[in-house]
């Protein structure tokens, strides 16, 4: 990512793929406030390969003290700082020029922006995850906690564990996130395969995909989702509808787990990451867990649960038909 420095303030600032320095906060993505600066002052981009800068003012934009010339792209480098008018508050300092990346930069304090992966980020830390950042299947930013799931726009203003964060969405990584998605209809059916032991004290995950198949072990949090999915398939049996499936109360699932609410999130979230860094190809398939206020349910996937020697059921909506896999 590339960041700015405030000669003035020292505040960070990570700039977008195209980022405008104005005096408008209609246009300009970062409001300069001196005098001298113009409506729309300068404008800096990645042109895919490097970083250049742009001068639309009256009074100048400078880089090291010299004044650029006007409406003619220059090529910045690292080190190198720059002035949008005259005003000593109106210099920053070129630290990073990196490709541009999706973020969350810090508001509160100076610590460094946080990059996020596509596939998973558990926040503020993994051991004390409260909410879970990615790109779902729809292809767009959302930010999941126990409330539900939802959209994230770029500059939305988020408080995580009492810190509050700017989310920058490079346009680049969302190109990359896009071509990695690959249109359901075009790949094989997921079959997630539960295998408990007679006392349930151990549960094992593995998923096949056509003929390939994963094995995801024996994790905490596979019992969370054995769960899930027996609640899903108890009230497909009892025939409800498939928008009505599965759908339960967290603080129900709690008293049926002995958890806290707070850690069944987390285990949601964990079994989220590990299908996501086994299988990246999961996030053009419907959320492994699904949510609305208050309410968890496993996803629309296909599964097949086993317990001891016996086989408990299994539910295949998405399996071709005469599939036997």
């Amino acid at each position: 990512m590339a960041i700015l420095t405030s000669q003035f303030q020292q505040k960070r600032l990570v700039l977008r793929a195209t980022h405008t320095f104005g005096r408008n906060p209609a246009s300009a993505q970062t409001v300069l406030l001196a005098s001298d600066t113009s409506q729309i002052h300068a404008s800096i981009r990645w042109n895919s390969q490097r970083w250049e800068i742009i001068d639309l003012s009256r009074n100048g934009s400078f880089v090291d003290g010299k004044r650029l010339p006007a409406n003619v792209w220059t090529t910045l480098a690292a080190g190198q700082v720059l002035q949008f008018g005259h005003a000593r508050e109106s210099q920053w300092k070129l630290e990073n020029l990196d490709a541009p990346a999706t973020v969350l930069a810090a508001l509160d304090d100076d610590s460094a922006p946080i990059p996020l992966n596509p596939l998973h980020n558990l926040l503020p830390d993994e051991e004390r995850a409260t909410v879970s950042l990615h790109v779902n299947h729809t292809g767009l930013w959302v930010m999941e906690d126990e409330h539900g799931e939802s959209r994230l726009q770029d500059g939305q203003i988020i408080t995580i564990d009492d810190k509050r964060y700017e989310f920058v969405c490079s346009p680049q990584l969302q190109e990359t996130v896009d071509m990695r998605s690959v249109r359901r209809e075009q790949q094989a059916a997921a079959l997630f395969n539960f295998l408990a032991s007679q006392d349930e004290e151990h549960v094992q995950l593995d998923v096949t995909i056509g003929t390939r198949k994963v094995e995801l072990g024996e994790r905490t949090h596979h019992y969370c989702l054995l769960t899930l999915a027996r609640e899903r398939l108890s009230d497909h049996k009892r025939g409800l509808d498939a928008s009505s499936q599965g759908w339960i109360a967290l603080s129900q699932l709690s008293q049926m787990l002995g958890l806290e609410v707070s850690h069944i999130n987390i285990q949601i979230f964990r079994a989220r990451n590990q299908l996501m860094q086994a299988l990246p190809e999961a996030l053009a398939w419907p959320e492994l867990v699904e949510r609305r206020r208050g309410e968890v349910r496993f996803g629309a996937l296909d599964f097949r649960i086993v317990r001891g020697s016996q086989a408990e059921g299994e539910l295949l909506h998405n399996q071709p038909a005469g599939s036997d896999s």
